[in-house]
Order: structure tokens, then C-alpha cells, then sequence
């Protein structure tokens, strides 16, 4: 994340060093999981973030012949190393448009992919994180009802990081409305846990004055006093507005 939320600008060497350690690590038949999903995670942003020119379609075409090496060494006994392969899929949509394979491999998961969801949960917010990224818009409607359906998982902890996702997947025109609507719904019927999300990340959301005012009116009555706490806040910071 450093290089993301720092905007640090490698000199060439290093960025073509990271590259090839991270390629390594991911083609490795020694590395766990775990390590080639966070060196994954790293590749994308070092591909959004810097200016250094690479060819990343040969990368992928490296990543690509070494696929076998996604399905070993896994974390746990019980672990389904599926993400690998979502994250190898969407570095390949990102040159041919199309997200199909990446589409594919998400519908594959059951609610007790408790692990594999959260982190493909997580890498979706990463990468939807850049403004450079643009996926086609029918990733963008799948990514917003497969988040839907997720803020009704058992898993607190995917309810709560699929509602911060919708509220990144605003800023496209496509499904600003749809999920301005669910936003809301929530707002009625969710409990305390997704209804924090939405109130603390409340100038994160893509639309207009009147929309968040309306959010904050119905959080501040709300029957959880965190809720209503976060509500006055907003309300105190934006009086002088």
C-alpha cells in the first residue's frame, strides 16, 4: 500500500527489481498462498501507480505458462488457491476487455469460501481504488450485485468491506443509481455494522447534497447511538458549509 497511498515513484531499477521478485514469488513452487496473493496485490499497483514502461504482456504470458504453480502450497489444508486465478485473470482482462474468465471464477464461490471471498473482496478494493482502471461496464454491474449479495453474507467482516466497496463502485455513472438505492435500503433494514460503513465513509459516496443529507437524516434516527453519533459529526462538520 505504501506505493499507492504515498505516491512513492520508484527509479526504473527498482521498479523493474519489484516486478521480477514478484513474478518469482507467484511462479514459485515454494511460496505460499498467501505470498503470491499479496504479490499479486503489489503487481497492480506498481502496474497503476508508476510511469516506468514494462511489458506486461509478456508478464502475463510468463504468468500465464506457470498457471500449475497457482494450485500449490496453500495456507490452510481446506484453502481454494481460486484467487490466484481471479487475480491472473483480471491482469489479462485489463489488456483483452474481456472479464469473463474473471466473472467465471467468482460465481464458482459458495458462502463457505468464508477466506476466498474476503480476499477477493479485498482485491476488488484495490483495484478499484485506481482511477485507471476501467473495466468493462459488465464487470462493473457484476462486481456491484455480486457486493449486494455479499452484504447479506453471515461474515460481518464481508458484509461490512462489500458495503465499502459499493460505496467505491459510486463513481461509475452505470450503477450510481442502483446502488444509491440499496444504500439507502440499507439504511432501513441493516444492521448497526453496515449502517457505520455507510455513515463514516458518508463523502466517499458519488452523489448529490440532497442524497447524503438524506442518509444522515435517517442515521441520526437510528436506534444505535455510534450511528447517531456519527451522524451529528457530519452534521457539525458541514453546518458552516
Amino acid at each position: 500500500n505504501i506505493i499507492k497511498i504515498d505516491n512513492v515513484k520508484l527509479s526504473e531499477k527498482t521498479f523493474n527489481k519489484l516486478i521480477d521478485i514478484f513474478k518469482q514469488t507467484i511462479t514459485s513452487d515454494n511460496q505460499l498462498l498467501s505470498d503470491k496473493y499479496s504479490s499479486f496485490n503489489i503487481l497492480f499497483q506498481i502496474y497503476f501507480s508508476q510511469i516506468h514502461d514494462h511489458n506486461w504482456s509478456k508478464l502475463i504470458d510468463v504468468l500465464q505458462s506457470n498457471r500449475n504453480t497457482l494450485r500449490v502450497h496453500s495456507d490452510l489444508t481446506d484453502e481454494n488457491p481460486i484467487i490466484l486465478s481471479i487475480q491472473l485473470n483480471v491482469m489479462k482482462s485489463i489488456y483483452d476487455g474481456n472479464y469473463n474468465l474473471v466473472i467465471n471464477d467468482i460465481l464458482k464461490l459458495s458462502d463457505e469460501n468464508i477466506f476466498e471471498i474476503k480476499r477477493v473482496i479485498s482485491f476488488l478494493r484495490t483495484i478499484f481504488e485506481f482511477d485507471k482502471f476501467s473495466p468493462s461496464s459488465e464487470f462493473i454491474m457484476f462486481c456491484t450485485y455480486f457486493c449486494l449479495n455479499m452484504t447479506k453474507h453471515y461474515s460481518r467482516n464481508i458484509k461490512m468491506n462489500a458495503t465499502d466497496l459499493l460505496i467505491k463502485l459510486t463513481k461509475y455513472e452505470i450503477v450510481n443509481q442502483i446502488i444509491l438505492n440499496q444504500l439507502s435500503n440499507m439504511m432501513d433494514c441493516s444492521n448497526s455494522d453496515i449502517k457505520l460503513v455507510i455513515v463514516t465513509n458518508i463523502d466517499k459516496i458519488i452523489s448529490n447534497g440532497d442524497y447524503k443529507e438524506y442518509i444522515i437524516e435517517k442515521a441520526k434516527l437510528d436506534n444505535h447511538h455510534l450511528v447517531i453519533k456519527y451522524a451529528n459529526e457530519y452534521r457539525m462538520e458541514n453546518s458552516n458549509e
